[in-house]
């Protein structure tokens, strides 16, 4: 019995399988990353995997890439979807962490499978020799590890990124960005490019990612700003339908008893020349919805961005929460007509209203990117005040009607 012991014990081995999800877009590419640190020639065998050794260590690599076919992309991303799908369900604190790796892992376009094996127990200086040279294929590859049975994400330097226990070792994570070509911009108005850098530095110095290959908005050229007057008009247009909205919604008035109200203010403001269509609509319908009057007492948001506009406001604060109505009508209470409005106004010029809209717009699309993937706004942004802001600034700024704004990401 004590030979077949021993026996049973030189013959034992570790076994484990990992996986990478990377940047990298061709097989070959992947196989060339491992190839230059182990000193194979892996890329050159004709085919999408193969085996390292060194001494009893033993890995098996399969690579997969967007070179290999329709079939193979299709299997790509069903890896990766499933690997989504799987850290999506994870509660933790980490949010903003677990958002961003999920678009890293979203935005992966290759894919490989390891499988190591040496003899003897599960030795931890073992694992670690293993890891660490997979560790400097992921940072040539752009990828991330998953290791431990699917449990758990690392990244380049070895860190977890995340668990399905939620746990992680960053306090925040950025996801790589698949580079732009370098003409992508070519012949792109230099404000318009600046404003949208800009931008881009505002979203991830509170580690928010937003894609690099969004469009830019409007140069100042090219811009259709508003008048003064249109801006005070909008403001009381907007001011009236979210108070009559609030009638309906916190007082249970009756629609009669809510225009009673409001009549007097549309009188002073002049504002029946202002109301759009729909906004109009809504006022005169004596069977508006539960979820008309809920979307319209929204416009108390879009009422701040105006006021900013005129300069009644002095910054437009990061949107991670409602703004405060309170000192919006009192404002407009203040200042009871649109010459009111226009004598004490201090507009906005071009650029600053420019760089607001590239910056909200951009916000908008991480907000939008998050709801479809079933995830609350990164940063703690409120996507309903970012989606009104949004709209408010592209009226600012091109000459679509209110009804017509385009706020697509």
């Amino acid at each position: 019995m004590g030979n077949v012991k021993r026996f049973q014990e030189k013959k034992s081995s570790v076994e484990k399988k990992v996986y990478i999800l990377c940047q990298e877009e061709s097989s070959i590419g992947i196989l060339r990353a491992f190839d230059a640190l182990f000193g194979t020639e892996l890329a050159d065998g004709g085919v999408n995997n193969g085996t390292l050794r060194d001494g009893e260590l033993v890995i098996e690599v399969a690579a997969f890439g967007e070179d290999l076919g329709k079939e193979c992309q299709e299997f790509i991303r069903k890896q990766i979807n499933t690997v989504c799908g799987r850290f999506a369900l994870v509660e933790t604190e980490h949010l903003d962490v677990k958002i961003n790796a999920l678009h890293q892992l979203n935005g992966s376009k290759g894919f490989a499978a390891l499988k190591y094996s040496y003899p003897g127990k599960r030795d931890e200086e073992a694992e670690s020799a293993i890891l660490t040279p997979l560790f400097e294929v992921l940072s040539k590859v752009r990828g991330l590890l998953l290791a431990d049975g699917g449990s758990r994400l690392l990244n380049e330097d070895g860190k977890l990124v995340l668990s399905d226990g939620g746990e992680s070792e960053f306090e925040w994570f950025m996801p790589y960005e698949r580079p732009l070509p370098q003409n992508f911009f070519a012949g792109a108005p230099q404000d318009a490019l600046r404003r949208r850098n800009q931008s881009l530095e505002a979203a991830r110095a509170r580690h928010i990612h937003v894609t690099e290959w969004l469009p830019l908005i409007e140069s100042e050229q090219d811009a259709h700003f508003r008048s003064a007057r249109e801006i005070a008009g909008r403001a009381a247009a907007l001011m009236i339908v979210a108070l009559y909205s609030e009638l309906l919604l916190s007082e249970q008035e009756t629609t009669q008893k809510a225009r009673e109200f409001i009549q007097p203010i549309v009188e002073c403001y002049g504002a029946g020349a202002f109301f759009s269509p729909k906004e109009r609509a809504y006022l005169e319908d004596d069977n508006s919805t539960e979820q008309d009057r809920v979307q319209f007492v929204w416009q108390y948001e879009p009422l701040l961005v105006m006021l900013w506009a005129l300069g009644y406001e002095e910054e437009l604060s990061f949107p991670d929460r409602i703004c405060d109505v309170a000192a919006l009508v009192r404002t407009m209470r203040e200042h009871d007509s649109i010459q009111a409005l226009l004598e004490q106004a201090r507009p906005r010029g071009g650029d600053e209203l420019l760089c607001a809209a590239d910056l909200t717009y951009r916000l908008d699309w991480a907000c939008v990117d998050a709801r479809i993937h079933g995830l609350p706004a990164p940063g703690g942004m409120d996507g309903g005040v970012v989606m009104e802001r949004h709209k408010a600034l592209n009226w600012l700024v091109c000459g679509d009607d209110w009804d017509e704004v385009d706020i697509s990401t």
